[in-house]
């Protein structure tokens, strides 16, 4: 019982009760359902390459191209990782359309009409943007992790009585 009551454990409850609630309080519809898995696909691929873009340039490993290794530039794996993420996605919602719009593809003709009745028409926002802001912040939270623990870790090794910084004595 100890382990429910974790923050980590309410989050991940509270995430898995939103399609339970979207159903019941919101109408929504198996479609509206596979929309919103769709768009936290989105929402997660945004802020991995957004982080995989702010990395430092040896942080990625050393990658072979023409059998010459040298260190992955940030900014190159993070425009092939949205190519590959663009696609796979547009493929996967020309499936989900195909396969399970039913009654919204004869509301639905273009991306303002997706946006403005399926997104906004069906409250879809709301957890897409808690979503946003979560992962946002989980990002954060990692990028800026490392940082304290070395800035912690420069704290413990200043010699008393001195403003110089010294590494750590063996």
């Amino acid at each position: 019982m100890r382990s429910v009551l974790k923050p980590a454990a309410l989050i991940l409850l509270a995430a898995n009760l939103v399609p339970l609630i979207g159903v019941l309080a919101w109408g929504w519809d198996a479609f509206v359902l596979l929309v919103l898995y769709w768009l936290e696909t989105a929402v997660v691929a945004f802020w991995t390459v957004l982080r995989i873009a702010t990395m430092r340039r040896g942080s990625l490993g050393a990658l072979k191209f023409d059998h010459q290794p040298g260190p992955a530039s940030p900014i190159a794996m993070a425009a092939f990782i949205t190519l590959h993420a663009g696609i796979f996605m547009g493929v996967h919602f020309m499936f989900l359309w195909t396969l399970f719009s039913g009654e919204w593809s004869k509301k639905i003709h273009g991306v303002g009409a997706f946006i403005d009745q399926l997104v906004i028409g069906t409250d879809l926002w709301i957890p897409l943007a808690v979503l946003f802001i979560v992962h946002g912040a989980l990002m954060g939270f990692n990028a800026v992790k490392p940082m304290l623990w070395r800035r912690r870790a420069w704290s413990k090794t200043r010699r008393p009585g001195s403003h110089c910084w010294a590494p750590p004595r063996a």
